[in-house]
């Protein structure tokens, strides 16, 4: 049996129909069509760019707000990670303050019944050293440690704050009580960047250390 379709085909065409068997760019052009465009992008046919950009005015204001969240944010982070520090010291403060109370109990470890931070059964991650006013001390990468035998030798347990002159002692306060007290006065390195007592929830007080 002959095949007629070509004949059909042909007849259809000559009649002013065109099929997509009939104009091979159209059947290009449906292919292309039918081609999922990406988000935000436009056609590359008739003669239009590919990706449309961003305007000056956009990307400023894309800067502008960044810049704004940084200064606002980045001074808290500062903050939280300085408070975290402390929490730390002071975790540490209590330990070697419990420690040289015992030890006072048992008389001491030098000739006014006070203790050496080294002398006492704790263990504070750091190094120990001497080269803080003399007494022996434990350093780690923020704070300085001592005991009852620091440099001034009255509080149970003191630490330095090493980037900025900021002490914490653990002592006794005017009414007989034991409390921790935060100590800046500026004068070994530059004011404060905090107010300490207030970050810290904590009274000022008077300490000696360093």
């Amino acid at each position: 049996m002959k095949d007629f379709s070509n004949v059909s085909r042909a007849a259809t065409c000559a009649s002013g129909v065109i099929l997509e068997s009939c104009s091979p760019e159209s059947v290009v052009a449906k292919r292309r069509d039918s081609v999922q465009k990406p988000y935000g992008m436009t056609s590359v046919w008739g003669g239009r760019t590919m990706g449309a950009g961003f305007t000056l005015i956009e990307l400023l204001v894309v800067v502008l707000i960044i810049g704004i969240l940084s200064a606002v944010a980045l001074p808290q982070y500062q903050k939280a990670v300085t408070k975290a520090k402390f929490t730390e010291a002071i975790t540490n403060l209590k330990t070697i303050a419990e420690a040289d109370k015992v030890c006072q109990l048992g008389g001491g470890t030098d000739k006014w019944g006070q203790c050496s931070i080294t002398d006492l059964d704790i263990t504070i991650p750091g190094t120990e050293t001497d080269k803080y006013c003399g007494n022996p001390s434990i350093e780690t990468k923020d704070f300085v440690y001592w005991a009852s035998s620091d440099c001034c030798g009255y509080a149970h347990a003191t630490v330095l704050y090493k980037k900025e002159d900021v002490c914490l002692c653990y002592d006794h306060n005017d009414e007989g009580n034991e409390e921790i007290t935060v100590y800046s006065d500026g004068v070994i390195s530059t004011p404060p960047s905090y107010d300490y007592a207030k970050l810290l929830n904590l009274p000022e007080g008077s300490c000696c250390c360093g």
